[in-house]
């Protein structure tokens, strides 16, 4: 349930620039893991919205699904295998995930064990596409986890 939670947080980058409801489903389910899509509309342009997701990640982000309960603890590192982190006390850190691949305001794909599934050795996937429109931008979001 809380892989559903995340997926509406990072979908709701989306909804600071007056975007419509997300469009979301299960894609496939297994006993073995899952794989959701997530759409989005909004009236920003792509390379606004991947801004905002990468660079200006507290004003998103929904600080009850970080471990610190501050949301200005996340940051994304863009570079080759840049790390998705929340910065702990006394130096500690949790990646989240790591970049595998990325295209500044097109893609970025993220691989890993998301925070507290780390511990039950859950890994997955996540890629997150912008895609121009008349009015603006689609975001998709693809998690696959197992």
């Amino acid at each position: 349930m809380r892989a559903f939670s995340f997926l509406f947080v990072l979908a709701s980058v989306g909804l600071l620039t007056q975007s419509e409801k997300p469009d979301s489903r299960v894609v496939e389910a297994a006993a073995n893991g899952f794989q959701i899509k997530i759409s989005i509309s909004c009236k920003a342009k792509p390379d606004v919205v991947y801004d905002s997701m990468v660079n200006h990640i507290s004003e998103w982000w929904d600080a009850s699904h970080s471990y610190t309960q501050d949301a200005k603890n996340m940051s994304i590192e863009v570079r080759p295998h840049g790390w998705f982190i929340e910065k702990l006390p006394k130096g500690g850190f949790v990646r989240h995930f790591e970049i595998t691949y990325l295209a500044p305001g097109k893609s970025i794909r993220f691989e890993g064990g998301m925070g507290p599934l780390q511990e039950q050795g859950i890994a997955g996937s996540m890629t997150i596409n912008f895609k121009p429109t008349d009015s603006g931008s689609t975001i998709d979001l693809t998690l696959y986890l197992a």
